[in-house]
């Protein structure tokens, strides 16, 4: 039994880990989450959703805005703008709630 758990021990303590590191699961409803495929990934993107930062993340090759809409957000069009790196002309970066 103590070979069991020595065993089973290192794969239940990783398991709240991995958990931990998934994406977020996205749901674009009022209170959810918005999950948008940045179109360039030459610069880090810098970017907004109603004067507030954006989650900027990494996935494979790709820049990934997560953002986290309000419980008081109309369903429709909305959308996220910033800029990339340095530059200084804005993008907006539209999706439907």
């Amino acid at each position: 039994m103590h070979f069991l758990a020595q065993l089973l021990l290192p794969g239940l303590l990783w398991l709240p880990i991995s958990n931990s590191l998934a994406m977020p699961q996205q749901s674009r409803v009022p209170g959810g989450i918005a999950t948008l495929k940045l179109e360039r990934n030459d610069k880090m993107p810098h970017f907004t959703f109603r004067d507030k930062t954006v989650l900027i993340t990494r996935e494979n090759d790709d820049y990934l805005a997560i953002v986290g809409l309000p419980l008081s957000l109309q369903p429709g069009r909305h959308f996220i703008e910033g800029t990339w790196g340095e530059e200084t002309a804005q993008q907006k970066n539209f999706f439907t709630v």
